[in-house]
């Protein structure tokens, strides 16, 4: 902030305040002066800390949306695998997801988990290519 006769200036830039100090007369400010340009400076910064916080909390909340979007990601997707390899051919992976949850033990509780977490999924047409494509692969 720049406090002088002429007025207050919030200065951004070192080539402002190399100009501003080399128009300078070395006159001192009185007291009221410099009171209201600290008053506009204090002002000013609680604005833009504002809008940093504003933005911070904004991108952290973006951040972790992605977090959660990539962790539902890659459930389903080993959700998909775990139960592709239990299908046999065209067998509907929801029915086998139901199949393995009655059955009890610790995949079963953690099959739950997972419908706990997101439901009963929906498969698309890729995410089913996908999965068998991976249960064929595996070699025995």
């Amino acid at each position: 902030m720049w406090a002088g006769d002429a007025g207050h200036e919030i200065v951004e830039r070192a080539e402002r305040l190399e100009a501003l100090m080399g128009m300078w007369t070395g006159e001192m400010i009185t007291e009221a002066t410099w009171s209201d340009a600290h008053q506009i400076a204090r002002e000013t910064a609680r604005g833009e800390v504002k809008l940093m916080r504003a933005r911070a909390i904004a991108e952290e909340g973006a951040a972790l949306r992605r977090q959660v979007d990539a962790a539902e990601h890659r459930l389903v997707r080993e959700r998909g695998r775990h139960l592709a390899c239990q299908a046999s051919d065209d067998e509907d992976l929801n029915s086998v997801f139901h199949r393995a949850m009655q059955r009890g033990g610790q995949v079963a509780a953690l099959l739950e988990r997972a419908h706990g977490l997101l439901g009963s999924p929906t498969w698309s047409a890729e995410q089913l290519r996908e999965v068998r494509a991976f249960a064929d692969g595996l070699s025995t």
